[in-house]
């Protein structure tokens, strides 16, 4: 059996300006409570730094102090192989829920990507009907002005006659206009 004592610890917090966040540095592991509350409170474990690291918000920040200041840390103690039997298929079950969990988030990301992808299809699909569209009324309107003018239609009679009428009344005055030049001398 491998017994350790309770061991009281300390914690020390550095503001990581670099990356906007807390880091707590504990001169022992630290009890299981006292790591879950970490976790609550968004703190995460850096195996490469060996500190627990979060963004840095107002509540995170005021938590990190009030641990600092915490006299009754204790360290985690291992009792027993029965403790670490347990211990172990605990993690066994926090880490099959872990990766349910990421499974989960993957599968629900996955599909988000696919409904913005179709949601783009159908954004693509009706500016190309809109685009066939305006080329069938371009293709329309160039074959209309590609066709041969039509002919007049010939007037009505009396249409006709007014026509006619209007052309000799300004065929007689152009005439008296002539007349006139010549007999005053005028242009």
């Amino acid at each position: 059996m491998n017994n350790k004592t309770n061991n009281t610890i300390t914690v020390t917090m550095n503001q990581n300006t670099e990356a906007n966040g807390i880091e707590l540095s504990f001169t022992g592991k630290p009890s299981a409570s006292v790591r879950e509350t970490l976790k609550i409170n968004g703190f995460r474990w850096h195996n490469v730094k060996s500190v627990w690291y979060a963004k840095e918000t107002k509540e995170r920040l005021t938590f990190a102090k009030s641990l600092c200041k915490a006299k009754d840390l204790t360290a985690d103690t291992d009792t027993d192989k029965t403790s670490k039997a347990s211990k172990a298929s605990k993690a066994s079950k926090a880490s099959k829920a872990s990766e349910d969990s990421k499974t989960s988030k993957a599968n629900e990301l996955y599909l988000k990507s696919v409904v913005e992808r179709l949601e783009k299809v159908e954004e693509t699909q009706a500016s190309l009907i809109k685009i066939c569209e305006n080329l069938t009324k371009l293709v329309k309107t160039l074959s209309e002005t590609d066709k041969p003018k039509a002919k007049r239609k010939p007037k009505s009679d009396k249409a006709q006659a007014e026509a006619e009428a209007e052309a000799d009344k300004a065929k007689t005055l152009a005439e008296a206009k002539k007349r006139n030049a010549k007999t005053y001398g005028t242009k």
